[in-house]
């Protein structure tokens, strides 16, 4: 069985609206317990956030696992979720990649802020100077190429999340 420690700060999952992005909450292990055995909660408490059913969560798993479409199984979830078992490396790759969340925050509990590598430090850096070269020409629309990105990335999360919300 899992320990079940509420998320410190309050319920992330109780007044947030369905399709906003979900902020984890930190949410780490009880002392003298592996970080993994809290997995199950943290997952739970991300599902809840866009309140989604253990079919609904698997149906939009199938929809980020390219090519394989298999995604993860709603009693897989179950398990999960229990504390019964652990995920792969692939299924916890698409429950990530699905909830929107770190691989690090689902096993660890703890959110990560502004930690980044030298790579991804000098990939944004390099992303920066080419968006400031480039700020007169990045409009779509006259609006900047960022809104625009930002826009269609959120209308694609929302009809993801309405297709897994769709019993089948």
């Amino acid at each position: 069985m899992i320990d079940t420690p509420q998320p410190q700060g309050g319920d992330a999952t109780s007044a947030a609206p369905e399709n906003t992005k979900f902020n984890p909450p930190s949410m780490p292990a009880s002392s003298g317990m592996p970080p993994e055995s809290m997995l199950g909660r943290r997952l739970h408490t991300a599902r809840n956030h866009y309140k989604l059913s253990a079919e609904a969560l698997s149906r939009l798993s199938k929809l980020v696992d390219v090519p394989e479409g298999r995604g993860v199984s709603p009693p897989s979830i179950s398990r999960y979720e229990s504390g019964e078992a652990l995920p792969g490396a692939r299924e916890l790759r698409l429950l990530c990649e699905s909830l929107e969340v770190s691989p690090h925050w689902l096993i660890y509990g703890e959110v990560m802020s502004g930690g980044v590598s030298a790579v991804e430090q000098a990939l944004l850096d390099a992303l920066r100077v080419f968006v400031a070269s480039t700020k007169d020409d990045a409009n779509v629309g006259g609006a900047p190429l960022s809104t625009t990105l930002a826009f269609f990335a959120q209308q694609e999360r929302e009809q993801r999340l309405k297709e897994a919300r769709r019993p089948t």
